[in-house]
């Protein structure tokens, strides 16, 4: 296949209004942005990605992501807690698996307190997104383009892969969806004020570009060979993720698609979760259920850790991408703690659209070693989960006022 992409792109530049005193460059920015001295910033260091390019060219596909796979967070054991054991647990750890009271659970069986936090939570961190977190996650954006682009130009090395020529033809669509997105990138850039608000719309909008390009990456990652070993996609709330599809008759309209946001039911939302996005989006939380026949929900359930969409796959696929990129334990202390702030902001925007809960989005990352620190909320419950992921992120310097318990 003849590569759409011939060299390197230009670099975005985020811009905004010149005052009316100063020269007109042709070049505008955002005014909480910083300028390098040329007036522009690059929002990627294609320097950087010479792994992932080794690793999609095929000179590094046994690369050791999974040599860094720290713990793959087990699931249950026999003698983990069930309706039978919790009275072995002791008074000091029941508390953690009480179930809370039917009252207080909402129409998919969770408990309405922390649907309502996390969504509060997530909103406030992107609403108020200080300039420095953003210009990382837009450079982590361009990261994820640049790979994509490599996919492409390699194509023709692994497309034989492909069993039938539709998938071969869809991946090929799926390539051009990725030009896409980086356009609306860039209009967003140009187009004042570039905020976390209006990045998050953009991200999650119906035309879903982005998680079409997430699907692309992880497509790409396995037939390619990248993610051929043992990754997070074996550990049980993988292989069982508690949910299945919801009947078309049986759909809430304003849960399926509406211009709000957040995990919690119509009936628990508030004010700060209403009228986010200029136009009614697709939430997967309107389209899922809880599977009553899975092991992986009841242990949700039992914890008190919201269900919505079962374990992310996006977040798995980002976080090995990442990987490839640079194992964890090759990185230096500040280049962890980007990456980490870069999971809580993944994490954030599927909560902020309403596809799934925090512990979905962590377990995970956990699985490679990511916010090791945080106990597994199946094992030890949510509250203590949350409270540790609570000082974490305050830790990380991503606190945005908003507390995930009492």
């Amino acid at each position: 296949m003849a590569s759409r992409i011939t060299g390197d792109t230009p670099p975005i530049t985020l811009q905004q209004p010149q005052e009316p005193d100063q020269p007109d460059t042709g070049i505008t920015q955002h005014p909480q942005l910083r300028r390098t001295p040329t007036g522009t910033r690059s929002l990627i260091d294609i320097g950087r990605n010479a792994p992932v390019l080794e690793a999609i060219q095929g000179s590094g596909t046994q690369r050791g992501h999974v040599r860094e796979l720290q713990q793959i967070a087990p699931e249950r054991t026999a003698n983990e807690p069930d309706e039978r054991a919790k009275t072995a647990l002791g008074a000091e750890r029941l508390h953690h698996w009480v179930q809370p009271h039917a009252s207080h659970l909402d129409r998919r069986q969770n408990p309405v307190d922390a649907t309502v936090r996390e969504s509060r939570w997530a909103i406030a961190l992107w609403n108020n997104l200080p300039t420095p977190r953003l210009e990382l996650f837009i450079e982590h954006l361009e990261f994820l383009l640049e790979s994509v682009r490599q996919f492409e130009r390699k194509y023709h090395k692994f497309a034989h892969r492909l069993a039938h020529e539709d998938a071969r033809e869809e991946l090929i669509e799926r390539f051009a969806a990725a030009d896409e997105l980086e356009s609306l990138l860039e209009q967003w850039a140009e187009n004042p004020p570039a905020s976390g608000q209006s990045l998050c719309e953009m991200l999650l909008g119906n035309k879903g570009h982005f998680k079409g390009m997430v699907d692309t990456l992880q497509l790409c990652m396995g037939v390619s060979g990248m993610a051929n070993k043992k990754n997070a996609r074996e550990c049980s709330f993988f292989m069982d993720r508690g949910r299945r599809r919801l009947p078309r008759d049986r759909r809430h309209p304003s849960s399926e698609e509406s211009p709000h946001g957040g995990i919690t039911d119509s009936r628990n939302r508030s004010p700060s979760m209403e009228n986010l996005f200029s136009e009614s989006l697709r939430h997967a939380k309107g389209i899922l259920q809880r599977d009553p026949d899975s092991e992986t929900a009841r242990l949700f359930k039992n914890s008190g850790t919201p269900l919505i969409g079962g374990a992310s796959g996006s977040i798995e696929t980002l976080v090995l991408l990442m990987e490839v990129r640079a194992p964890k334990s090759t990185l230096s202390e500040l280049e962890l703690t980007e990456r980490e702030r870069i999971i809580v902001l993944h994490a954030a925007l599927l909560i902020y659209g309403g596809h799934h809960s925090l512990m979905e989005c962590l377990l995970p990352a956990r699985a490679y070693g990511y916010f090791s620190e945080i106990p597994n909320p199946l094992r030890i419950g949510y509250t203590e989960a949350s409270k540790t992921f609570d000082a974490s992120v305050k830790e990380l310097g991503m606190d945005p006022g908003v507390s995930l318990v009492e």
